[in-house]
């Protein structure tokens, strides 16, 4: 019967198969001393913001955050925003990063 292994070709197999275990966690121990490394998360693309009381329009806080009041286009896309008068005082709003 071609395709099956009789009980010393498993444990043949098998025992290969640890050998092989064995080898890579060694590999990895010589390379990787400390354990496997985890991946750093990667920087954040937004930071939030808390509308305060003086806070009236996006634009308001555009202009205070980058001097430039016409940046309340990209706040309201990144917000879902319809209306740039439509926040409220501790509302928490996204803004990118590097404002």
């Amino acid at each position: 019967m071609e395709g099956i292994m009789n009980r010393t070709q498993f444990t043949q197999l098998d025992d290969r198969l640890k050998n092989i275990q064995n080898e890579l966690s060694n590999h990895i121990r010589r390379y990787h001393p400390d354990g496997p490394q985890r991946p750093q998360p990667a920087p954040r693309k937004y930071r939030e913001y808390i509308v305060t009381s003086d806070d009236h329009s996006l634009a308001l806080i555009a202009k205070k955050l980058t001097t430039n009041s016409g940046l309340f286009t990209e706040m309201a896309t990144l917000n879902k925003i319809s209306h740039p008068f439509a926040i409220e005082e501790g509302q928490i709003l996204l803004i990118p990063a590097t404002w």
